[in-house]
């Protein structure tokens, strides 16, 4: 286990003073794994190096490109054409020169097309033991669920983001409770919310993931209206409509967006799931309980248990 030196000490002590000194040392002695270095997770990686973490490892099997200089704060146009991850080292070394900083490839902890699931499953597993906190941002559901598995095999928290444009969302699973994964959550049938209190972003994420559940790239999908109304059908068996909580409208500027970041929305979420990646390795408080919903037009966020 490392301990804080008095220079670093020093140079914590704005941030030892909210987590304690025990907590600034667990935060040096920690190590987080961030998947795709968007816009959103570029600024998690920089408020992580900052706030004196120990060890951070980068996953990310995508190129710098023009789009990626809208709002990642860790890549410049001399890193175009390379990989994202990558490219990312370079600022995040700068910011915390005793950070040790690490990447991985895509593939070593998903699978390739016709490999063995259970021969990968298990470099996998073992691979992700090595992690406190893993961090994902705008992922496909078969990503999410892949990762659900991993993290609750070795009791791992597991923080799922996406930025859609104005709008984004947080959900965090500390793997204490089976019945509350990102999966079941977003499978909940409206029988059992309260449909007029929560927050209509929920529905939108819900319908995207159940109608692009199987797609690589769900921002791609050819969405019709028809099918949305049968999966709107199917949710609310049991329940009397007035009003559909959403229009179809609503998930097509979802689906046209994801992906699409705001410097703006990227910082404020980075920012939340950086201090919640904190707060979690001091046990500081409670984290988020499970979803976080953020409309960055109105500036209103909203913490739901769903």
């Amino acid at each position: 286990m490392n301990n804080l030196s008095e220079k670093e000490a020093s140079r914590m002590d704005r941030q030892i003073r909210l987590y304690s000194f025990e907590g600034q040392k667990s935060i040096l002695n920690s190590h987080v794994l961030l998947i795709y270095v968007t816009g959103t997770n570029s600024e998690v990686a920089k408020n992580l190096a900052i706030g004196g973490l120990g060890k951070m490892t980068l996953i990310d099997p995508f190129l710098t490109s023009e789009k990626s200089l809208c709002c990642n704060v860790l890549v410049t146009r001399e890193h175009i054409g390379k990989n994202r991850a990558k490219a990312s080292l370079g600022f995040l070394q700068e910011m915390n020169p005793n950070l040790e900083l690490d990447t991985a490839d895509y593939y070593d902890l998903f699978n390739r097309e016709n490999e063995n699931e259970n021969k990968s499953k298990n470099s996998q597993a073992d691979f992700i033991k090595q992690f406190d906190i893993v961090c994902i941002c705008n992922p496909t559901i078969n990503e999410v669920n892949h990762l659900t598995d991993l993290c609750h095999l070795h009791n791992k928290c597991l923080m799922v983001c996406g930025v859609s444009g104005e709008n984004s969302f947080v959900f965090i699973d500390n793997c204490n409770d089976t019945e509350k994964t990102f999966q079941k959550v977003v499978n909940t049938p409206w029988s059992n919310l309260n449909i007029r209190r929560t927050n209509r972003l929920f529905f939108i994420i819900q319908l995207f993931y159940i109608s692009c559940k199987d797609r690589k790239n769900p921002e791609s999908v050819q969405l019709e209206e028809n099918d949305i109304n049968q999966i709107i059908d199917e949710l609310s068996q049991s329940v009397q409509l007035k009003k559909v909580p959403v229009e179809f409208s609503d998930l097509l500027d979802w689906q046209q967006n994801w992906k699409n970041e705001n410097s703006s929305t990227a910082s404020i979420i980075g920012g939340i799931v950086s201090q919640e990646i904190l707060n979690t390795i001091c046990q500081k408080r409670k984290p988020i309980e499970n979803f976080l919903f953020f409309d960055n037009f109105s500036g209103f966020a909203r913490i739901e248990k769903i």
